[in-house]
């Protein structure tokens, strides 16, 4: 249901919210004036957990009424990416959930020392320290002397704001704006408002009714990893090689009833030179024209558009690339650390920002 620019969120989904939280904030009125603390909390048993020194302000909270919030802002959006000329004050569209409910102290040391487990893996995800234990001597005077509270939720409730009540010209101007834009975020918050929005908007139109997409889920990159695994230059790669390799590029990828079926990424420092890899469309789908519209939105995507010098390399899809403004620059033969061996194109489309002195 939506109410205006807010939708509601089901319990579940703000748990989620307050569950990715780093930090929350978190207010109570205390001797009858309000405070309000930023504060680090980890979800555990159904309960947010605390932690600071005995005597520090957390603990005249105990008993007391309590409101902890947690926000992530999806992206900012100007006037300009809804109206050429009509100034507006810039609006944010975010996620959000509160938590109601009251401070308890945590006495029991067993359950002390698994809040405070909870706490280091919030936070410390990489590990890097000795499991917390309250009888082990580096931990048991620590684990005494450190306050340990949790927040009994009552209630909780939330909202997402990411634009479901534009319609469609206003919608299709804040994806394009953002894809123009090309900002941290912005093409994460791109797929967010088509999966939100009633309408399901689509930021380019595809033939055959597919679906564009510009920053990859989880599912997308095991949906990407099968497409490319075992593709002639990935022999000597296994699949986590692949699936962190996509993490850390520029993507594009296609996909059809929810089912991806074309990927491609690419590399770039932004204005130098950039590197296209990985670029394939599945065996059902190829013949429709689809490998150019995937490899003309990768040199279109925010990663890549002002980049001077684009480069690949293939072994057999010379023709296909001289199509979009790739000319070949030299050939040779895979290396003994490639997946070769094997002769192989390389070739280059020059264009984007313009190159500097010396480069």
């Amino acid at each position: 249901m939506i109410l205006g620019a807010h939708v509601p969120l089901e319990a579940p989904q703000a748990w989620a919210i307050v569950a990715r939280a780093r930090e929350l904030s978190i207010a109570a009125v205390i001797d009858g004036k309000p405070l309000i603390r930023k504060m680090h909390a980890a979800l555990l048993d159904g309960r947010l957990v605390l932690h600071g020194a005995p005597r520090s302000a957390k603990s005249v909270w105990v008993g007391a009424p309590v409101v902890a919030a947690a926000e992530e802002v999806v992206a900012r959006i100007p006037s300009w990416m809804r109206h050429p000329e009509r100034a507006c004050p810039a609006t944010t569209f975010y996620r959000s959930a509160q938590v109601i409910g009251h401070m308890v102290p945590i006495e029991d040391p067993e359950a002390r020392s698994r809040g405070l487990s909870a706490l280091m893996a919030r936070l410390q995800p990489e590990g890097g320290y000795r499991p917390l234990d309250p009888d082990d001597p580096m931990y048991r005077s620590a684990l005494r002397g450190l306050g340990v509270w949790a927040v009994e939720p009552e209630s909780i409730s939330g909202v997402i704001k990411l634009g479901q009540d534009l319609r469609g010209g206003e919608i299709l101007g804040v994806l394009r704006g953002l894809w123009d834009r090309g900002g941290p975020g912005d093409l994460e918050a791109i797929e967010l408002i088509c999966d939100a929005h009633p309408s399901r908007p689509r930021l380019r139109s595809i033939p055959g009714g597919l679906m564009l997409r510009c920053h990859p889920g989880e599912d997308d990159i095991a949906a990407s990893v099968a497409l490319v695994r075992g593709q002639y230059w990935n022999t000597r790669f296994d699949d986590g090689i692949l699936a962190e390799a996509l993490r850390r590029s520029a993507w594009v990828g296609l996909s059809d009833a929810g089912q991806l079926i074309a990927t491609a990424r690419g590399i770039s420092d932004g204005t130098k030179r950039a590197w296209i890899y990985d670029v394939v469309v599945a065996s059902s789908h190829r013949g429709r024209g689809l490998g150019t519209i995937l490899v003309s939105t990768l040199l279109d995507h925010p990663a890549i558009r002002r980049v001077h010098d684009v480069r690949l390399h293939t072994r057999d899809a010379m023709a296909f690339y001289a199509s979009l403004g790739f000319v070949e620059v030299r050939r040779d033969r895979a290396g003994p650390l490639g997946p070769g061996p094997y002769e192989r194109s390389e070739m280059a489309r020059l264009g984007g920002a313009p190159a500097s002195a010396g480069a």
